[in-house]
């Protein structure tokens, strides 16, 4: 099963990820899906790394201890497109993208892949919050052990998953090796990014 989901997920990836090479090409895309970000204190960007796991438009590391954040968002808006010309057809099945079929396969997909293994630690988040604190409509956090190409150099990562109906999949990937050194500065960035 993990090696179907990988597959599928890569090629999902490749064909609609989108690069961000700076601040302002991260913002552009932020702008473009209907979300905000604001760097966190003590923290500058590093670069984005290719790896074969999940691809990411923006990372940032903390200055004070050993801890990275990477930003991957996934744009809905091509699939909803296909899929709304699908509905026009008699014949045939296409999920709708922005239901909890299609975007929970999705984040159990990057949580493997950014894992490496299947194994991973799952935590939904209440709709009320998630909507409140990130304006999106569903969402949910995962802890895992690291073992992928992706996570290479960190030993855990905690990642944010976050889907908005008609605009992204968003997550939020907290990479490092001690999770008592970086709490603070985890839970001081947690919400560095939102939708609007």
């Amino acid at each position: 099963m993990f090696k179907k989901i990988f597959i599928f997920v890569s090629i999902l990836f490749a064909a609609t990820s989108l690069y961000a090479e700076d601040l302002a090409g991260f913002n552009k895309l932020l702008d473009d899906h209907n979300m905000r970000f604001i760097m966190p204190k003590d923290f500058s960007p590093v670069p984005v790394v290719e790896n074969e796991d999940v691809i990411y438009q923006y990372a940032i590391k903390s200055k004070k201890v050993k801890l990275e954040l990477r930003y991957s968002i996934f744009s809905l808006k091509e699939h909803i497109r296909e899929y709304e010309e699908f509905k026009k057809k008699k014949n045939g099945v296409m999920i709708d993208p922005n239901s909890p079929p299609a975007y929970y396969a999705m984040t159990i997909a990057v949580v493997m892949n950014i894992a490496g293994t299947e194994k991973y630690n799952e935590t939904k988040l209440a709709p009320e919050a998630v909507k409140t604190e990130f304006n999106a409509d569903w969402g949910a956090s995962y802890i895992v052990e690291c073992k992928s190409g992706y996570s290479k150099g960190y030993k855990y990562a905690t990642i944010l998953a976050l889907h908005r109906d008609n605009e992204a999949d968003v997550y939020m990937v907290f990479l490092f090796d001690d999770l008592k050194t970086v709490m603070a500065e985890m839970l001081a960035s947690f919400y560095s990014i939102k939708f609007k």
